[in-house]
């Protein structure tokens, strides 16, 4: 009945840069192999929706604060061959959805945390602080984040499942409205772990052109299916230390 297209070459690091034909063929490429397989296999009569992961990254750099917080129709500026791939991926969902009424929502989810295993930044440095790791190596302090926790991510696509609906031919934000810098994140991950360690800034590989600030809307998603992040920075940081001390 639904299709939860959630694969991708991801861009935590600096791979998708030093392999941008490999990105490009699985976030592009392969996301129109899946929605082609889908069309061609599913018989029409029981294929109701087809859920597209996409990304705040697509939204490239803008001006800050003027043109925040970014809305669904802020333009789309690719900066990364991950968000080339992103972009296009989306576009051909677009088409099909304009072309064939084909059932397609896309999700732009921004930065998600607490998926257990060190993958992000806020896992990371709260597994590394919980250990009494020091020093710890960060990158710039600078960048603007918009941190979404793994539940609220999650029951984004179960609320646009639950209301398809309204879901069909839309695009969709999912965050917070809020977003602070990594030196204030890793401030906060500090007071809540009790760590006195040291940090050493700029110390991990830049990636190229990133992102200065992502802080999103939200509306849109609450306005058509009643979606809202219920977990704030502190509560997501405070669940990830509990997690890993029963861990």
């Amino acid at each position: 009945d639904v299709v939860c297209h959630l694969a991708a070459l991801g861009t935590q690091d600096l791979y998708a840069y030093k392999h941008p034909h490999e990105n490009l063929l699985v976030n592009a490429l392969g996301t129109i192999n899946v929605a082609e397989a889908v069309r061609d296999v599913i018989r029409p009569e029981y294929f109701k929706l087809f859920l597209h992961a996409s990304s705040s990254e697509v939204y490239g750099n803008h001006k800050y604060p003027q043109e925040y917080p970014l809305k669904e129709t802020t333009p789309l500026k690719a900066n990364s061959p991950y968000s080339v791939g992103k972009i296009a991926a989306e576009n051909y969902m677009n088409y099909l959805i304009q072309t064939y009424d084909f059932p397609a929502t896309i999700l732009r989810p921004f930065n998600t945390y607490g998926f257990g295993p060190a993958r992000t930044l806020i896992d990371r440095v709260t597994q590394e602080m919980l250990r009494q790791t020091s020093p710890i190596k960060l990158g710039s302090s600078d960048p603007i984040r918009d941190w979404l926790f793994i539940t609220d991510h999650v029951n984004a696509y179960i609320t646009c499942i639950q209301k398809m609906q309204k879901a069909k031919g839309e695009t969709f934000n999912f965050c917070t409205g809020m977003a602070i810098n990594i030196y204030e994140t890793i401030d906060q991950i500090r007071a809540l772990t009790g760590w006195h360690g040291e940090l050493q800034w700029n110390t991990q590989p830049k990636r190229p052109n990133d992102i200065h600030a992502l802080l999103g809307s939200y509306r849109k998603a609450e306005h058509i299916l009643e979606w809202k992040p219920e977990v704030t920075l502190v509560q997501g940081i405070k669940k990830i230390i509990e997690v890993n001390k029963i861990g």
